[in-house]
């Protein structure tokens, strides 16, 4: 098939590509509906805008503009590309800022996060996000006031629970996972007519965080299991622990270790255990596109572990 001649004009429409400038005239037109006062405003002519405006709706293939003697007001396609047009302005002044930032100098994201974060998922994360961030410098808290920091400025983010955000706070859910009980084939457990929650009880708990160790605790009445909890360090203490036999693992459903290392998930159907984290900052201060990709990581791994296949 013959190729169109050079000579022909671009394509317009939809899919021909928008011009920045313009949406900022289209913007600023509409804001003050008059070409006029917005060529006053912007230093520009009257006809530099209006000349703009044809050709954006050109490129668009619609009419955006009524005009009414001195003033223009915005068609149903007019109004309904503003808010967009607006949208695509804050974020491509948020991205020249984040590259001048970034090219300026290293700087540092601060990031309070749990420790259920911090052995599961921040662990596959952070060598990707060196991959897209070589100047930054990731700075991880655990074991503050995450809160306080946050509003006095000495954090940038903080991953937690949903109950532990403040309410002047943008809140951001990242994942949810079911928490499960997992034993040794031989354990005590396995035997017919020891499952459910009093079954249970008369064992030793191994946990990997606070977080869960709280939420086992919720679950008996006043908060007191008759049997012990005991937090230790890491999922790989709890899986060898668990796997000899000396007690009952609580781990996360997406974790392949119990199927690797033998461990058997009991049935504990009248005790459910599920947590979500999510991500939090003030609504005053933009979140920085670095943890922007950071927090879009998290939750691709997140979404990737529960599906594993």
């Amino acid at each position: 098939m013959p190729h169109p001649p050079a000579s022909e004009p671009a394509s317009s429409g939809p899919e021909a590509a928008l011009d920045s400038r313009r949406l900022h005239l289209f913007v600023v037109s509409a804001r003050e509906q008059s070409f006029a006062v917005a060529a006053q405003e912007l230093n520009l002519s009257p006809s530099a805008i209006s000349h703009s405006m044809k050709a954006l709706e050109q490129d668009l293939g619609c009419t955006l503009f009524r005009r009414i003697g001195p003033r223009v007001e915005l068609t149903a396609a007019g109004q309904r590309l503003l808010p967009l047009a607006e949208g695509l302005l804050r974020q491509m002044q948020r991205l020249r800022q984040e590259v001048v930032a970034l090219e300026a100098a290293t700087r540092q994201l601060r990031v309070a996060v749990p420790a259920m974060v911090c052995s599961g998922l921040l662990p596959v994360v952070l060598p990707d996000f060196q991959d897209c961030f070589p100047s930054v410098q990731l700075q991880v808290l655990t074991g503050i006031e995450a809160a306080t920091a946050l509003a006095a400025g000495e954090l940038d983010l903080i991953l937690t629970q949903p109950a532990e955000v403040p309410a002047e706070m943008v809140q951001r859910e990242l994942y949810r996972e079911s928490l499960g009980f997992y034993v040794a084939p031989f354990h005590l457990l396995r035997q017919p007519g020891q499952t459910g929650r009093t079954a249970l009880a008369k064992h030793l708990l191994l946990v990997t965080d606070e977080d869960s160790r709280r939420r086992v605790l919720g679950g008996w009445p006043g908060g007191e299991p008759p049997g012990r909890i005991w937090l230790l360090p890491g999922l790989h203490s709890v899986r060898e622990l668990a796997r000899v036999g000396q007690g009952v693992a609580v781990l996360p459903e997406w974790t392949q270790g119990p199927a690797q290392d033998g461990l058997v998930r009991l049935p504990v159907d009248d005790f459910p255990l599920e947590r979500a984290c999510v991500a939090c900052w003030p609504r005053e201060r933009p979140l920085p596109w670095a943890a922007e990709v950071l927090l879009s990581l998290i939750e691709m791994a997140a979404a990737e572990r529960r599906s594993p296949g």
